[in-house]
């Protein structure tokens, strides 16, 4: 019997097998019994319940047919459930080895725990004693079959849960982790801490260290405006610039090419990265990834703040507004401390070895606390004396405080100096700073006699221990009104604790939320809470019953309120972020993100937008004035992986990881065709500057060639050579050519073919010395043809005899990725896995490129994570996507291309010498090219190309017009019918 896989082709780090079997819908699984879905009060996530006291009658799934394997080969499985401890469940996995048998393994609480046995029925695991509490079971699925099978573990092929259990969902990793480093979508709630959650490994946890699931930046990265030492440079070491516009000691004269006009993230998965910039200032301040911005409220423009090296886990201001401090998540523990007007860098920080969770700066800016851990794992609380940067000092440690309570938010008060509140897991602690010693209190969270209020459905969303979240102190002019001092403290219950400041007592509990509230900020007339609950709410300061409520399509994770108390800020998990006025109740969202690594971008030819696609399963289209989300279209369960935008009709293409081609109508928002033309990843898509071809490349070596007049039918498919070979391919701006690559198998020889682009006719075959290409792009007037070609180099080369003119090795410092050329002609740009984005010079001429050598090239830093994708669109634009969920948006300084040394001429003098030039420049120098040479040559055919070849190609693009306009005279838009430039689009 075959047996059909639906693995997906992407499967790093992790896969969600409830996602992929669209469990939330019922499709790939088989349900009987007492099986619901339900809302788990805990965690606050969607569950299903399997009850029942039979477990052969009480049963999940998947996959739902047994002719079907989820055929994943990651070693770790991660289950994460609930059992109780007076019931009885079991979990089937069932694994496939390399000798094609399937061994089943099941792991109960009614087996005995003594060892685990084999049987007939299969290998048979004890688990532990069950508690209440939610648990991440990781299954080392080699290692239990290490001492069973004689041959070793290959794919996972299905799994079956029996009752009694709660379940939420189910992962498979080829990499270790643990309740502490979970990815995001992994972790069971973002507001609960990790001591109320279990782990447990089967057989045994393995000897390897855990996975580093957030990316950290190479070491050298300089933040803008840093006073720290500069990076020393070679005499050829490119020009350095992050995204403002920074002066450089060597090229002071010259401005950058270009500067950072845009980042459309916001890492909303942490708590305290969202804030309004105090003392009147019209700006919202917040994270994406490793780098913190400052919008303007009406979302037009941005500052940028570099440095961090990995994700900003919070942000604080003082009163004032002129510092802020930021803080790293990871085992780089950096505290940042910033002009907050000028963007400079005053401090960096650096008193904690890892895991930094929050930062305060006290009203008056004097000093900084940090809570984070000690080099022996231990919790610690740091003050700083920051009073003396502002006058070119240092600043100073206070103490160092050791803590037990698990602390996750620390606030200075804002009714005494000196005073300090921190809150955690079931503690509540007033601590003074005093003789250089931190000295606390805590409050009695079981007073007799407190009151618990809540609001008309109010429901506890957690039984057991409080885990406080947020802490908003009382402000205005009702705090003048009355000798009570009062402090707010949220927590994952979904409560609200109100303290007396004064004496140190718990006044009241409001529980506002039915789960857990992860923000709170309070104004001198209201209460704003956000929580799990995707819900932000506005409630009068006696929580009678909330004024205002805006519900949201995730969790909101941060909320804040601006200086007039008229405006409140929202972020949400989602990376959404908005802004709500309150006299109005008009509510209008800044900045949307993706919630995953972004792939691929495209441009649209004819209007100021662009597309995104990436492993969140969305293709989302975006206006470049704007900045605002125009459409997105969803694809569950699947990786988009490359798009192209039609120069003509409003469409896009989409590749897939599974090797499927979609083409989306964009303003009728359908699906207009889809294939399924490759084994694996469709890797590039291009559309001939007519429109009339779409060529998709993928990582199974293959070329697949459209029809697009034909409803996108296939007429040409080209393999590279190998099945593991690369494909990649470009057109150029005129459509005179298409290149692509081929490996010959006997001689291992890898060459560039270039076709006609109207008949796709042989043109060209150009013989190299590389292993293989990752990305090809033509000059803007189809000259020259540029290749990232592997080992890492840039090689540019004339075809006019094929010849290599010039070659940069180690273009970037890891491998390079991007390859874009400019439409004007004046650079080329090259991104990778180093995180950098290149400016490559493209001199006018293949006599000068020869004398020069390797070309010039400006370096610009801003991406937090490696760059997948570049595209430019118009003249002063260029996007950047890649992953930590990032889209850049780069403008271009056209005006001082001419004065800089190599890299580019003048926008006009590029933009006429392309229109100009209708053919390929015939001059060449004498000698080799430089760097090497290229043999040029066509197998069967002469070496020589003009003017013969040009003959042939003009009477093979008349016969291809002439054969389209007889076959499809309805393809060829009619006489006076206005180009879809100037039809407005209804969006």
């Amino acid at each position: 019997m075959s047996v059909h896989t639906i693995a997906p082709a992407w499967q790093h780090p992790y896969v969600n097998v409830f996602k992929l079997c669209e469990v939330d819908q019922l499709k790939d699984v088989l349900v009987q019994g007492d099986v619901t879905e339900a809302m788990d009060r805990i965690i606050g996530k969607k569950v299903f319940k399997l009850r029942g006291t039979i477990p052969a009658n009480n049963f999940l799934q998947v996959p739902k047919r047994r002719s079907t394997s989820l055929g994943l080969n990651g070693p770790f499985l991660y289950i994460q459930f609930k059992a109780s401890p007076v019931k009885v469940f079991i979990i089937h996995v069932d694994l496939l080895t390399h000798d094609g048998n399937v061994h089943r393994v099941s792991i109960s609480n009614m087996y005995s725990p003594d060892s685990i046995k084999r049987k007939s029925s299969g290998i048979q695991i004890p688990f532990p004693s069950p508690s209440h509490r939610w648990c991440v079971l990781a299954l080392d699925m080699v290692a239990v079959l290490a001492g069973f099978s004689a041959s070793p573990f290959a794919s996972l092929r299905s799994l079956t849960l029996c009752s009694w259990l709660i379940v939420r969902s189910i992962y498979t990793s080829e990499l270790k982790f643990s309740l502490q480093n979970l990815p995001r979508d992994m972790a069971l709630s973002h507001a609960l801490d990790t001591s109320v959650f279990e782990m447990h490994w089967l057989p045994s946890e393995p000897p390897m260290p855990d996975a580093q699931i957030m990316p950290v930046k190479p070491m050298g990265a300089a933040p803008v405006s840093s006073p720290e030492s500069p990076r020393p440079t070679s005499p050829r070491a490119p020009r350095v610039h992050t995204g403002p516009p920074i002066v450089s000691s060597q090229f002071d004269a010259v401005p950058p090419a270009m500067t950072l006009e845009r980042i459309n993230n916001f890492t909303g998965e942490f708590t305290q990265v969202l804030a309004w910039a105090p003392g009147g200032r019209d700006e919202l301040v917040f994270a994406a990834a490793s780098t913190a911005i400052a919008m303007r409220a009406d979302g037009s423009t941005q500052r940028f703040f570099f440095g961090h090296t990995a994700h900003v886990a919070g942000l604080a201001f003082d009163a004032a507004g002129g510092i802020m401090a930021t803080i790293q998540e990871g085992k780089q523990a950096v505290v940042r401390v910033w002009d907050f007007d000028t963007g400079a860098c005053a401090a960096v920080l650096n008193a904690h070895a890892s895991g930094l969770v929050c930062v305060s700066v006290s009203p008056d800016g004097r000093a900084l606390a940090a809570v984070g851990q000690d080099a022996h794992n231990r919790q610690t609380i740091v003050v700083w004396d920051i009073s003396k940067l502002r006058l070119g000092g240092m600043a100073e440690v206070v103490t160092r405080h050791t803590t037990d309570f698990n602390v996750r938010v620390l606030r200075f008060s804002e009714f005494e100096e000196d005073q300090l509140v921190a809150a955690g897991r079931d503690s509540i602690r007033f601590y003074r700073l005093k003789a250089g010693q931190l000295r606390g209190v805590s409050v009695r969270l079981s007073a007799p006699g407190r009151r618990v209020t809540s609001y008309a459905g109010g429901i506890s969303a957690a039984p057991g221990p409080n885990i406080f979240t947020d802490v908003a102190f009382e402000c205005g002019g009702g705090m003048l009104a009355s000798d009570v001092r009062r402090v707010f403290v949220s927590s994952a219950s979904g409560a609200v604790f109100e303290i007396n400041c004064n004496t140190r007592e718990l006044l009241c509990i409001y529980q506002l939320h039915p789960s857990a509230i992860n923000s709170i900020s309070v104004t001198d007339s209201f209460c704003v809470t956000a929580g799990d609950d995707a819900l932000m709410r506005v409630w009068p300061l006696d929580f009678s019953d909330y004024l205002l409520e805006a519900a949201h399509e995730g969790p909101v994770t941060s909320c804040g309120v601006s200086a007039d108390g008229l405006t409140v800020c929202i972020g949400t998990e989602g990376g959404a972020l908005g802004v709500l006025h309150i006299p109005s109740q008009a509510y209008r969202t800044l900045l949307r993100s993706h919630t995953a690594a972004v792939h691929a971008v495209a441009a649209d030819p004819n209007r100021p937008h662009y597309v995104t696609a990436g492993a969140d399963s969305t293709i989302r289209m975006w206006d470049v004035n704007t900045h605002e989300q125009l459409l997105e279209f969803d694809a569950p369960g699947e990786v988009v992986t490359s798009v192209a935008y039609h120069p003509t009709h409003h469409e896009i293409a989409c590749g897939f990881g599974n090797g499927r081609t979609r083409v989306f109508d964009i303003g009728a928002t359908t699906l207009v065709k889809e294939h399924s033309q490759h084994k694996g990843e469709v890797t590039q898509l291009l559309y001939s500057p007519d429109g009339w071809w779409l060529y998709s490349a993928g990582n199974d070596g293959g070329l697949c060639v459209y029809d697009v007049a034909q409803v996108y039918a296939p007429i040409k498919f080209l393999s590279a050579g190998g099945k593991h070979a690369k494909m990649c391919v470009a057109v150029s701006a005129d459509g005179r050519y298409v290149a692509t690559t081929s490996r010959d198998a006997h001689t291992g020889v890898t060459s560039l073919l270039l076709f006609h682009g109207d008949s796709l006719e042989p043109y060209m075959r150009i013989e190299t010395d590389a292993d293989a290409f990752t990305k090809l792009a033509f000059s803007s007037d189809a000259a020259e043809l540029w290749a990232l070609a592997q080992p890492s180099r840039l090689d540019r080369f004339e075809l006019t005899e094929g010849r290599r003119v010039q070659s940069a090795g180690n273009p970037h410092r890891l491998d390079a990725l991007v390859l874009a050329s400019d439409p004007c002609g004046a650079f080329m740009v090259t991104a990778g896995l180093d995180q950098h984005v290149k400016l490559w010079g493209v001199s006018s001429g293949v006599a000068m490129a020869l004398e020069r050598g390797a070309p010039s090239a400006e370096d610009f830093i801003g991406h937090p994570a490696p760059v997948y994708g570049a595209a430019f669109l118009g003249a002063d634009r260029l996007i950047t996507v890649g992953d930590a969920c990032s889209v850049m948006v780069w403008r271009l300084a056209r005006g001082g291309d001419a004065g800089r040394q190599g890299v580019g001429s003048s926008r006009s003098q590029a933009w006429e010498k392309a229109k100009a030039q209708q053919h390929p420049s015939a001059a060449a120098a004498g000698g080799g090219a430089a760097g090497g040479s290229g043999r040029a040559s066509w197998e069967g055919a002469q070496t020589q190309r003009h003017p013969s070849a040009t003959a042939a190609a003009a009477a093979a693009a008349a016969a291809a017009q002439q054969r389209r306009g007889s076959g499809n005279p309805a393809a060829a838009p009619p006489d006076g019918m206005p180009p879809l430039s100037s039809i407005k689009q209804e969006m």
